[in-house]
This record gives C-alpha cells, structure tokens and sequence, in this order.
C-alpha cells in the first residue's frame, strides 16, 4: 500500500481555469460538467480539490501525469478514480486550499 497526499491554493486553480487550454486539458469533459451551475468560489473548489487529487495519486503510483486520472463522484458526493478500483481517494478544502490523500492499494 502506498500513500500520496497534496495540497494547493484554490486562487491558484481559481487563475489557472480562467485558461481555456489549461481548463479543457487537465480536466475531463464529466468533470468539467459536474461543475455547471456551481457558484465561482465553489467552481474553484471544486477544480481545486480534483487537481490536488490528480497530484497526489501520481504520488500514491509512483508514475503518471494528471491527465490520466479521472474523478467521478458516487450519488452521495463521495469521490473516485473513475475505473481505478485499486485507488481510494479523499478531498477537503476550506476557502484557501484544497487537499487530496490517496491510496493506492495492493
């Protein structure tokens, strides 16, 4: 078992989404969706927290880049590695910083 953890200021995200490129690339087009009709600050949480996510599980395999890594979100708002049942993955944030621990089992 190993473990990834990462931590990220929300007005960093909160800048870097404003960037079509950046936005359309790290981010799938079901995470992109999720996102609609959220507030700004909430929007910028959210990215926040699936960045952060995306970091640490990189971390947790030791290999990858963000981009192969989707979330997704069970009904009741709890997150996932969309079809990596091997990762399991939990996200905060508060209004400055979002963090991600994941891990990734045997």
């Amino acid at each position: 078992m190993d473990i990834g953890t990462d931590i990220i200021e929300v007005d960093r995200i909160a800048r870097a989404i404003e960037r079509r490129r950046f936005f359309e690339r790290v981010y799938t087009a079901s995470e992109r969706a999720r996102a609609e009709g959220m507030n700004e600050a909430r929007v910028a949480q959210y990215f926040s927290g699936l960045y952060a996510a995306k970091e640490a599980a990189i971390k947790a395999c030791g290999s990858g880049t963000i981009f192969d890594y989707e979330i997704g979100h069970e009904q009741s708002g709890k997150p996932f590695f969309v079809g990596r049942e091997d990762l399991k993955l939990s996200i905060s944030h508060t209004k400055n910083n979002a963090i991600a621990v994941v891990m990734a089992m045997p």
